[in-house]
C-alpha cells in the first residue's frame, strides 16, 4: 500500500493507518514523497515509525525536486526500510525519481547490492533513456514545489491566484515554503499580496498550460498537402521550440512508402503532446529522403518510431546507422495501436452505458476482424458496411457476417473510425438508440448523423495511445549484455 503525500499527516498518523492496512492484508507500506520535498531526517522518522508501529516491510517512493531522492533512499535503508522504488535515469513525473544506475553503486557501498546489474542499467540509460531525457532540464517550478511540499495535483489554487495577480508561480510557492518553515502559514490571498510587493516576483513569462506550439497559419490546415522540405522544416522548427520550452522529448512516427521515380514526397504533421512526449508524424516517399531529413534535422528528434518499414528499406537504413545511433529507435504497428485504443475506448463506453453491443462505422470489416481482441467479453461488435448493411462479428469464424434485412436493432454505443460522407452519416443515425454515445475518432462528423434524442459525442484521437505504447516499449527493452 502507498502512503501518498505522506507529509500531509504526521508520522504517527501514517504509522497507525499503516497498521490498519496491514490488518486488511497489506504486506508492505510505502512512504511516498509525492512532492519531492522531504528531507532525509524526515524520511527516516516516517519509515522508522511505520516499521516499528505496523511491523511490516517498509519502502520509499521519492521524487527528486530537491535532488534528495537518493539521499532519502539511503535514509530509508538506515531506518529499517527494505524497498526502494527507482527508475533508470530517474525517468518519472515532474523532477523524476531515484536513479537506478546511481542507487546500485550506493547499495554496493552499503554491502547490499552486489547482485544488481549495473552495466545493464547503464546500457538502458545510454541507448533508451538518455535520448529521451536530453531535453529535460531542472525547472524552478519543480524546485519551488518541492520546497513548498506541494504536489502537482494540489497546485490548482496556486496557479489560479498567480494568474489572477500576475505573479510568478514559483515565487508564490517559495513564499509558501518560507511560511511552512516558520510554522505561520497565512491565507493564500494574503500571501499573494505580500509576494506582489516584490517587483521581481511579477511574471512576464507564459504560465503553465499555455500552448507553446507556433505554426504558421498555412501549416495548421490538415486539408492542405505540403510536399516540400521547406514546409517540413516549418513544422520541425515549431515542434523543436515546443519541446525546448516544455522540456519534452520529441518522438516521430516515421512512415516510408517508396514512391515511383520522380514522385518522391516528404510531409510532416504535429500530432499532440502530453506530460511525457511531443509527437509528430513524418511521411516520406523514399529512404533517401529520410536519410537527408536526418542529416538536416537529426537533432530535432529524440525517438524514432518506424511504422511498418519494408525489409529493403530497413536494410538500406541499417547501413547508415550512424545517423540514428544517438536516437532511441523502435518498430511499431500503428494500425494495431490504434485498434487497441479503439476497442479499449469502446469497451469502457459500453460498460459505462450498460450496453452489450457496439456499432463500428467507417472501417473495412475484414480489417477490423483481424484486430478485434478477445477482450470485449460480454460485448458484441457490429460493423456498418456499404448500402447500410449491418454485420455482426462471429467469434468462431473470426469474421463479420451480415444480419438479415430489417433486423431493426438499435445501438447505444457507436464508433466512427474514419471520415464518412453525409449518406453514411444519415444511415448511421438511423441505427442509433435514444441517448446513444458516439465515439468520434475522425475530428468531425457529418451533421446528417443528428444530435437529437439525447445523443452525446465524445471526440477521441487514436494517436493519443502512442504515449502509453512508447512507455511500454521502453519498459520491455532488454539490454544486449
Amino acid at each position: 500500500a502507498n502512503a501518498m503525500k505522506a507529509t500531509l499527516a504526521s508520522r504517527m498518523e501514517v504509522a497507525r493507518k499503516s497498521a490498519e492496512l496491514v490488518r486488511h492484508g497489506a504486506d508492505a507500506i510505502y512512504v511516498v514523497d509525492s512532492a519531492g520535498g522531504m528531507l532525509p531526517r524526515q524520511v527516516g522518522e516516517y519509515v522508522r515509525a511505520v516499521a516499528e508501529y505496523a511491523g511490516v516491510r517498509v519502502g520509499f517512493h521519492g521524487h527528486n525536486n530537491l535532488e534528495l531522492a537518493l539521499a532519502n533512499a539511503i535514509a530509508t535503508l538506515e531506518n529499517g526500510g527494505t524497498l526502494i522504488d527507482c527508475s533508470i535515469g530517474g525517468l518519472g513525473r515532474s523532477a523524476g525519481n531515484t536513479r537506478t544506475e546511481l542507487l546500485i553503486p550506493v547499495l554496493r557501498r552499503l554491502g547490499l547490492g552486489s547482485r544488481y546489474d549495473y552495466f545493464g542499467a547503464v546500457e538502458v540509460w545510454e541507448t533508451v533513456v538518455e535520448p529521451i531525457l536530453r531535453r529535460r532540464r531542472a525547472k524552478s517550478l519543480q524546485w519551488a514545489s518541492g520546497y513548498a511540499d506541494i504536489h502537482s495535483g494540489l497546485l490548482t489554487p496556486f496557479v489560479a491566484l498567480a494568474r489572477e495577480r500576475g505573479l510568478r508561480l514559483d515565487a508564490l510557492l517559495m513564499a509558501y515554503g518560507d511560511a511552512l518553515c516558520t510554522g505561520d502559514v497565512p491565507e493564500l490571498s494574503a500571501l499573494a499580496e505580500a509576494v506582489a510587493a516584490a517587483p521581481r516576483c511579477r511574471t512576464s513569462c507564459a504560465q503553465p498550460g499555455e500552448d507553446f506550439l507556433r505554426l504558421p497559419p498555412r501549416h495548421r490546415d490538415p486539408a492542405v498537402v505540403r510536399n516540400t522540405f521547406q514546409s517540413v522544416e516549418a513544422v520541425l522548427d515549431a515542434v523543436n521550440a515546443l519541446a525546448v520550452k516544455a522540456c519534452l522529448p520529441v518522438a516521430a512516427v516515421i512512415r516510408i512508402d517508396p514512391a515511383p521515380p520522380g514522385e518522391d514526397y516528404v510531409m510532416a504533421e504535429y500530432l499532440y503532446h502530453d506530460e511525457q512526449f511531443v509527437f509528430l508524424r513524418v511521411l516520406l516517399g523514399s529512404p533517401e529522403l529520410f536519410l537527408e531529413l536526418l542529416r538536416r534535422h537529426g537533432k530535432t528528434f529524440d525517438i524514432l518510431l518506424f511504422d511498418a518499414l519494408p525489409d529493403a528499406v530497413w536494410r538500406l537504413l541499417d547501413k547508415q546507422r550512424t545517423l540514428t545511433e544517438s536516437l532511441a529507435c523502435f518498430h511499431v504497428d500503428i494500425p494495431a495501436i490504434h485498434y487497441r485504443y479503439l476497442f479499449a475506448a469502446a469497451d469502457h463506453a459500453c460498460r459505462q452505458a450498460g450496453a452489450d453491443r457496439v456499432l463500428l462505422c467507417g472501417a473495412d470489416p475484414d480489417v477490423v476482424s483481424r484486430h478485434l481482441p478477445g477482450g470485449l467479453e460480454g460485448i458484441e461488435a457490429y460493423c456498418l458496411a456499404g448500402d447500410a448493411v449491418i454485420m455482426r462479428f462471429d467469434a468462431r469464424q473470426r469474421s463479420f457476417v451480415p444480419l438479415p434485412p430489417g433486423d431493426g436493432r438499435l445501438f447505444p454505443v457507436a464508433a466512427v473510425l474514419s471520415r464518412i460522407d453525409g449518406d453514411d452519416g444519415k444511415a448511421l443515425g438511423g441505427f442509433l438508440a435514444p441517448g446513444a454515445m458516439l465515439l468520434d475518432f475522425t475530428g468531425g462528423m457529418p451533421e446528417a448523423i443528428g444530435t437529437g434524442n439525447g445523443r452525446q459525442t465524445v471526440s477521441l484521437s487514436p494517436y493519443k495511445a502512442l504515449s502509453g505504447e512508447l512507455v511500454n516499449l521502453m519498459a520491455a527493452f532488454k539490454p544486449s549484455r
